[in-house]
């Protein structure tokens, strides 16, 4: 594609991590970033890599030199008004 295909998976799961982190660590942290590179794995075409690189179900992928970016997440606990 000419630009980018939108995939939240990657950005929920962190999501959710932070949250988790935060319940579960409440109150002795604040606020929490996770930052993970964006990695992109290809599919190899079975015409051209050898029977031994397939697994059982035909789906073969490489992983591209280098991370595509970066995904970050920030979460922080609501400030008390008190």
């Amino acid at each position: 594609p000419v630009k980018g295909v939108p995939s939240p998976a990657a950005q929920i799961t962190q999501y959710q991590m932070c949250q988790a982190a935060l319940a579960a660590c409440a109150p002795n942290i604040a606020d929490i970033k996770i930052t993970t590179p964006n990695l992109h794995y290809n599919p190899l075409s079975s015409l051209t890599t050898p029977p031994s690189m397939h697994a059982p179900n035909n789906d073969v992928f490489i992983p591209i030199d280098g991370p595509s970016g970066y995904i970050t997440s920030k979460s922080a606990l609501r400030k008390s008004k008190l």
